[in-house]
């Protein structure tokens, strides 16, 4: 089992824990069938069925069981195939279709908000700018940047509120309440994507240095959720469609799973996006 990746390990190290069987070579061996039985048996979402029968396969070659391996890996595929064809079959409803956004479209508004902003840089344009641009190059949150706090060291402690975090240059969206956080704990987002920091240093420095929260509707009190709904929607109705937080994690998620195809990716962005893989597939992928 030293081939396998820590998340592998963890998969496997649960999946043994509910068996109640050692995860160890000596066990997998005694128990080969048992084991591909309780994967298949299982209530496990398609997909993780096949994630758990693709590492039971690499078990099952380190310890020299090509035959079953061999079994497994086809048994895997099958799932893999069915899972391919569902996928592209998530329908959308009739509202989602009327309000159906790619990615690409949201991309060129916020270049397009880029261009505003640098022809016209004022504070009402950077926080619309900013605000889209959340959701757009950085994996989006569900409805909680509206009352983000903004602090300037890292805090341990029993805190209880959501805040972004700027130390050493960087930021970090921290995420102590949310709809998830008794399954999923503490959330630790850092921001990668270079335009949107170099949008955040710009606004710190030019309009909001002394801010309590990201976004303020006067100082010290953040904006409401509708509030942040209605600067998003603005920009979309010459084409008649009123977007919500869900069209666009939908949207990014999409475009993810589109040029992101294998496992270990998209489990790293469902852990940004705060929720699981099997979630995000069965949730936000959409594809007309």
């Amino acid at each position: 089992m030293n081939t396998l990746k820590p998340y592998q390990k963890k998969l496997m190290t649960n999946l043994y824990k509910k068996m109640n069987i050692p995860f160890d070579n000596t066990n997998t061996l005694k128990h080969m069938n048992k084991i591909y039985d309780f994967i298949v048996n299982s209530e496990y979402a398609t997909t993780t069925k096949r994630d758990l029968l693709i590492i039971y396969k690499l078990i099952l070659a380190e310890l020299n069981q090509k035959r079953a391996g061999d079994y497994v890996y086809e048994k895997a595929k099958e799932y893999a195939k069915t899972h391919n064809e569902n996928e592209y079959k998530q329908c959308l409803d009739e509202n989602e279709l009327k309000n159906y956004v790619i990615y690409d479209d949201l991309y060129n508004k916020v270049n397009e908000l880029i261009n505003i902003y640098n022809s016209n840089p004022t504070k009402k344009n950077m926080i619309n700018l900013l605000i889209l641009s959340l959701y757009v190059l950085h994996p989006p949150l569900r409805n909680d940047y509206n009352d983000l706090e903004v602090i300037y060291y890292d805090i341990h402690d029993d805190r209880k509120t959501n805040y972004l975090l700027r130390t050493n240059n960087n930021y970090y969206v921290i995420i102590n309440k949310d709809k998830v956080v008794n399954l999923h704990g503490r959330g630790e987002i850092p921001i990668l994507n270079q335009t949107l920091k170099t949008m955040l240093d710009i606004y710190f420095e030019l309009y909001a240095p002394n801010n309590v929260y990201l976004f303020e509707r006067v100082h010290g009190v953040p904006m409401t959720k509708n509030q942040i709904k209605y600067i998003i929607n603005q920009y979309f109705k010459n084409v008649n469609k009123t977007l919500n937080i869900y069209n666009l994690r939908s949207a990014y998620i999409t475009n993810f799973y589109k040029n992101n195809l294998d496992i270990e990716s998209r489990n790293n962005l469902a852990h940004k996006c705060r929720h699981s893989r099997e979630t995000a597939e069965k949730t936000y992928c959409k594809y007309l």
